[in-house]
């Protein structure tokens, strides 16, 4: 679920929001889906929203994990969010979408709609897939997953690699949430993602 929520004021980078109030409202979540987005700035409000309940904005987590005894072994789960971090100094924004396979031990899914705090949107889009270890002890996380593929941004390709390391919160695992480290072409990007069920 992406929360749809508008503060007033100026909006500055995607890592340097503080919380909106009206954390309460409805989220919004079309009829095929998550929202689509078209502007950094409303973009960057609704991903502060809803990653400020689970992480900080490096992915470390505000909230516990989600015991092991409370996972799933059958079954699959989807979530949707985004990944948020610093390319170049500046704030780049994606959507994600990926579901965890309890049964297989996998994930996959999708990242796309990036957008650039300056140079716009990117097209193309990602493709995640990694492993669900819900045994894992403290100290290792309980999912990771890659993303990669190539993003188009005013006519230059970026081959993309970016790595999440994460776990399922909640005491019913009803979100995701953990930190971003990658490649944007020869840029580093880091931050975090969380998503929701």
């Amino acid at each position: 679920m992406i929360f749809k929520l508008r503060c007033a004021g100026a909006v500055g980078m995607a890592l340097a929001l503080s919380a909106c109030g009206g954390s309460d409202s409805s989220p919004v979540v079309g009829e095929t889906g998550p929202v689509t987005y078209v502007d950094f700035n409303e973009m960057s409000i609704d991903a502060q929203t809803l990653s400020s309940q689970y992480i900080e904005t490096d992915g470390r987590l505000l909230i516990e994990r989600s015991s092991a005894e409370n996972l799933p072994t059958t079954g699959a789960a989807s979530y949707y969010g985004f990944v948020t971090g610093t390319l170049e100094g500046q704030g780049l924004i994606g959507q994600i979408a990926v579901t965890a396979d309890f049964e297989g031990d996998a994930i996959t899914g999708t990242a796309s709609n990036f957008i650039h705090e300056t140079n716009g949107a990117y097209s193309g889009t990602l493709t995640a897939a990694g492993l669900v270890r819900t045994e894992a002890h403290m100290v290792i996380t309980q999912f990771s997953a890659t993303l990669e593929g190539t993003l188009s941004n005013d006519g230059n390709d970026y081959v993309t690699e970016i790595a999440l390391e994460g776990d399922f919160l909640t005491a019913d695992h009803a979100a995701i949430g953990g930190n971003v480290v990658g490649y944007v072409g020869d840029d580093f990007l880091v931050g975090g993602f969380a998503a929701e069920r």
